[in-house]
């Protein structure tokens, strides 16, 4: 017992004082504090930084084709033709860029080539033998003025001569004279008024 006593105390002569309350009080404080500063630093230099750095994906452009013109003289997209200026319904292109031909509905009345004149068109109603109506080739069925006397449509024929008779009307029927005709005779007469003009284009009477 005496032994242990005796180098306990030499080993505490030794070793000096041992460290008061207060210091060890402080070097706790002291290594507590050391991770704030650190926090503090690391936010400084977040703002010292600026702003973080974006990257704008680059734009691309489609060039777009522009839209077909009709009468522009150029034959585009849906398009059969094009004669600018020169487009009309009576004409080898129509208003609408499409080839004119005979069927649809419109009266190619000034083609480049004479022969290509068509005297009427009614598009679907075309019909060959039709009195009064346009036939498939476009040129006029039977008509009152087409110099022959169409037998149940007409009497007489205004471009037949007929000196010892009664007077022939324009309408193929004879002077003063009352008749009844059919609903069918009287559209027909009706559609003639719009082609008068073919009467003079008749010519002669066929034989």
């Amino acid at each position: 017992m005496i032994r242990i006593g005796v180098c306990t105390l030499f080993l505490a002569a030794l070793s000096g004082c041992p460290p008061s309350e207060n210091e060890g009080i402080g070097s706790e404080s002291a290594s507590s504090t050391a991770p704030a500063s650190s926090t503090s630093d690391e936010h400084e230099n977040s703002e010292s930084s600026g702003p973080a750095e974006t990257t704008e994906e680059p734009t691309t452009t489609t060039d777009v084709e522009p839209a077909p013109v009709c009468g522009n003289g150029l034959v585009e997209d849906g398009e059969s033709c094009d004669d600018g200026e020169n487009n009309g319904d009576a004409h080898d292109c129509t208003s609408a860029c499409a080839h004119a031909m005979c069927g649809d509905g419109l009266v190619r009345s000034a083609p480049s080539n004479p022969d290509d004149v068509e005297l009427c068109d009614d598009g679907e109603d075309n019909a060959d033998g039709a009195y009064g109506g346009c036939q498939t080739d476009c040129t006029p069925g039977p008509f009152c003025g087409d110099g022959v006397v169409d037998v149940g449509y007409e009497e007489c024929e205004p471009l037949i001569p007929n000196p010892d008779g009664p007077e022939c009307m324009q309408d193929c029927y004879y002077i003063g004279r009352v008749v009844f005709v059919s609903s069918a005779i009287l559209q027909a007469h009706r559609r003639k008024g719009k082609r008068s003009n073919l009467i003079a284009q008749a010519g002669p009477p066929r034989p």
